[in-house]
């Protein structure tokens, strides 16, 4: 994935940030009540960088969400849009399309669109998120409900009520987010676009330890933190934790060796090579029953009396020379 005009590719960070991608507000805003609409801002003026045209005629608070592509205003405000930039709402897809001719005059043009954003639509402390029209020339491809052939289509979209309003991925392809959902605060920053730039990983540390500052921007927002800014306390609990988990894989690995030992037979060994064998077939049983020794039997009890031959005694034929005596060996 990319952003930028650059080219430059997407970032993220799992408990931290990265300070090198961005131009650091010095703003913070708290976290909304309602955990689906958490990222609210209050969204104060939208206005063409270097012209005095306002494109929202009332501040509105919006919800920023990466999971839509595009901007939901007031159908007040897409009216504004359509005058400023030539484009038309289609009904039937409910959006805003651009056409060849069109599309080449917003590209002479240029526009930069600047996003006034505050904590609410009234504070005086605001911070400025600008988008170049490159941010908003998007492709619809057919597959799009009601749409039959790949067009262009600019990212705005009418929106029924207030619920609706929304900065989606088309603002965050120029901004960078920072959310620090154990203070109930984020941050949103101006991206910088620098290739091949080097990462400055900052860690935000949990509230409760012992340098509880040096949360998200703009606390601390120049220093860069090491293994030392750890507390005493945590290091504790991190061997604490590392102790118990090495004990645990060696009581189980101690349990599993006793119960292998324990069920071994002196045959053991045979039992373990022959368990995997296939099973023999009927023929198999029969050739093996045939190839067996002489299996030692009782002579029947007619006349003779019983008498039980031994294992070393072999058959055998005498002679048939005349005069010749042979006595059985017995």
């Amino acid at each position: 994935m990319f952003i930028g005009l650059k080219r430059v590719a997407a970032s993220l960070t799992l408990g931290g940030y990265d300070a090198s991608r961005f131009v650091a507000s010095n703003l913070t805003f708290g976290l909304a009540d309602d955990n689906s609409r958490d990222l609210v801002v209050g969204v104060q003026s939208i206005s063409v960088v270097g012209l005095s045209k306002e494109l929202l005629p009332t501040p509105i608070l919006a919800f920023i969400d990466a999971t839509v592509p595009h901007i939901w205003l007031p159908v007040e405000a897409c009216r504004v849009f359509e005058e400023t930039f030539g484009i038309s709402w289609d009904p039937s897809s409910d959006l805003y399309l651009v056409n060849e001719t069109t599309h080449e005059a917003l590209l002479a043009q240029n526009a930069n669109l600047s996003f006034r954003i505050g904590a609410n639509t009234i504070t005086s402390d605001f911070i400025e998120i600008v988008l170049p029209y490159a941010s908003f020339d998007l492709q619809v491809l057919d597959t799009y409900p009601n749409i039959t052939n790949s067009t262009r289509y600019f990212p705005l979209r009418r929106a029924a009520n207030d619920t609706q309003y929304t900065l989606g991925r088309r603002l965050l392809q120029e901004t960078y987010l920072i959310a620090d959902y154990e203070r109930s605060t984020f941050s949103v920053n101006q991206c910088r676009f620098v290739e091949n730039n080097d990462p400055d990983i900052r860690p935000i540390f949990p509230a409760n330890a012992t340098n509880s500052t040096t949360g998200a921007p703009p606390f601390d927002q120049d220093r860069k933190h090491d293994s030392s800014d750890l507390s005493p306390g945590i290091i504790a609990a991190i061997a604490v934790g590392s102790s118990v988990f090495l004990a645990i894989l060696v009581g189980i690995s101690t349990l599993l060796r006793r119960r292998r030992s324990k069920g071994k037979t002196p045959n053991s060994d045979h039992l373990d090579q022959t368990s995997m064998a296939p099973e023999p077939s009927e023929s198999t049983i029969e050739q093996e029953l045939h190839a067996d020794p002489i299996v030692p039997a009782e002579l029947d009890g007619i006349g003779l009396g019983p008498r039980e031959m031994e294992d070393s005694v072999a058959a055998t034929e005498m002679s048939a020379v005349e005069g010749e005596r042979h006595e059985l060996h017995g």
